[in-house]
């Protein structure tokens, strides 16, 4: 609650630096000492909360909590974390600015993945927190952490990736990675609205695409001063399927009256 989130927030720097060990360290094999899949979520549940406030999230930032987090999402992959319930995954995706709290009262836990992607999102909020996530900077690398993250969007895994899309397009070199050669930018519009028959990736929920098309929306606005007009302009298929979204055409997973409710989960922060 906020009274408890503020008790922690008097004590953020001797918390976070064992609160980061502990949500990111591999889960016990054999040693007592060794932390568990039980202890590592309260740790990371007490970070997305925290990172609400502003000033503990920049404090997180300084300790390298966004690519702390980049690591633990691949690990949590390739463990195969199990993926939530429909309503419960809906609701990671449409949280801004909701409480961890908030997301349990629905019934439905949240997985360790969703729970990496609040954090991101609350930290890629902050703008220096987008540019970490981009590593900006990092020739050798540039990128590969939002190459991961739209990997898990196209398969329709990990819908809370659609918010960090958002965050991350707000600056220009992020939107400059998704509009680029890759195809990235008419991937990401024909998943969330359709290809050429309007149905899209009818596993994205309403939530999902309304974040996806706000990332969509900073590309285009910015076109002009990006320079990524001719770009954007090549990816005929994706323009058209956003044109139809716009004159109120439903996919057709909507018309057989399929998936769309909005989970508000483990919201915490994201933008």
């Amino acid at each position: 609650d906020a009274a408890g989130c503020e008790r922690l927030r008097g004590a953020a720097a001797r918390l976070l630096p064992p609160l980061l060990r502990r949500a990111a360290e591999e889960a016990g094999e054999g040693s007592p000492l060794a932390p568990s899949s039980s202890s590592r979520r309260p740790a990371l549940a007490a970070l997305v909360n925290l990172s609400q406030d502003p000033a503990v999230a920049k404090a997180m930032l300084d300790l390298g909590a966004v690519q702390r987090a980049m690591d633990c999402l691949r690990e949590q992959e390739g463990e195969g974390d199990p993926s939530p319930p429909p309503a419960a995954a809906a609701a990671a995706a449409a949280s801004t600015a909701s409480s961890l709290a908030s997301s349990l009262a629905l019934g439905s836990p949240p997985s360790r993945s969703d729970m990496l992607l609040m954090l991101l999102s609350n930290l890629t909020a902050l703008e220096e927190g987008a540019s970490l996530l981009l590593q900006l900077g990092k020739s050798r690398v540039e990128g590969f952490n939002l190459a991961v993250l739209l990997h898990q969007f196209l398969r329709g895994e990990a819908e809370g990736v659609a918010a960090l899309l958002a965050n991350a397009t707000a600056l220009p070199d992020g939107r400059r990675l998704l509009v680029g050669p890759s195809g990235a930018f008419g991937a990401v519009a024909q998943a969330a609205f359709g290809g050429g028959g309007g149905g899209g990736n009818a596993s994205l929920s309403a939530p999902a695409r309304r974040a996806a098309a706000a990332a969509l929306r900073n590309c285009c606005l910015a076109a002009s001063r990006d320079g990524t007009m001719e770009e954007i302009l090549k990816e005929g298929a994706a323009l058209s399927a956003m044109l139809r979204a716009l004159c109120g055409e439903k996919r057709a997973a909507e018309k057989e009256g399929g998936r769309g409710g909005g989970r508000r989960g483990v919201g915490v922060g994201g933008r």
